[in-house]
């Protein structure tokens, strides 16, 4: 018996260091871009309100500095990169890159979504994980320094910025083909372009929309893409390709 109970320790005392092990590594690989030497922070940075309501242990201190330190990050590396463009330009190329679509999709792109702490109610939404994105910098930040906080926003925002450099190369402007064919349509025919879904695939496996945009009788097209937004702005690219180029408006 005695010999049985030794056994049953030893066994009891394997299984909780291998769950100390597991959740270690966890810890450790929950954000790749940086690895934390106060883990702590990292912790709260993926601790929403509803799941603890202590304001020092929630994301919502880290979340408000996060938002400052990113504006202000890319912000400077729009300035060096793009000397050529005015205050209007950069200021909407910062709009384009710290809006809560684009933080969320990089949150959920890191897969933090799988990590952040919410109340048993309470659904991850997009505006959830943009929060927790700008609170995992300002806890990289708090953590590293200024140094490591730009290095983790020069990876996170390297290909968002690829966008940017290819959208100045390929139309010399940041503005979105939506945008654009309201702005060419209003001064042209005096009224905004309309948008009608045609058809949807909503299964499980595969979400599809084909959207009709149309600016006149001559100019209509149909967009296609995974979201409607996209099929909008598919069918809007190729409006704007249709418009009379010696009455379209200046970009």
């Amino acid at each position: 018996p005695r010999r049985l109970k030794n056994r049953k320790c030893k066994h009891n005392k394997m299984k909780t260091r291998k769950a100390k092990t597991k959740k270690m590594v966890v810890e450790i690989n929950i954000f790749p871009l940086w690895q934390f030497g106060d883990k702590s922070l990292l912790r709260q940075a993926l601790t929403h309100k509803s799941a603890n309501p202590a304001k020092n242990k929630n994301n919502e201190r880290l979340e408000w500095l996060g938002d400052s330190l990113l504006g202000f990050l890319i912000a400077r590396e729009l300035y060096n990169r793009y000397p050529q463009l005015s205050e209007g330009v950069l200021t909407h190329a910062r709009m384009r890159l710290v809006k809560g679509t684009t933080l969320s999709s990089l949150a959920r792109e890191a897969g933090l979504d799988k990590h952040v702490k919410t109340d048993k109610g309470c659904s991850v939404t997009d505006s959830i994980m943009a929060g927790v994105m700008e609170s995992c910098l300002a806890a990289v930040y708090l953590d590293g320094g200024l140094d490591a906080a730009e290095a983790v926003v020069g990876k996170l925002f390297n290909d968002k910025l690829k966008e940017i450099d290819d959208l100045l190369a390929s139309k010399g402007s940041l503005k979105e083909s939506k945008t654009e064919l309201q702005e060419e349509a209003l001064a042209h025919f005096g009224k905004v372009p309309e948008y009608q879904t045609q058809s949807s695939n909503l299964s499980a496996v595969h979400t599809f929309y084909s959207v009709e945009c149309r600016v006149s009788d001559d100019i209509v097209a149909l967009g296609e893409g995974k979201t409607v937004r996209a099929a909008e702005q598919n069918a809007a690219e190729k409006c704007l390709k249709m418009m009379p180029k010696k009455k379209r408006g200046k970009r």
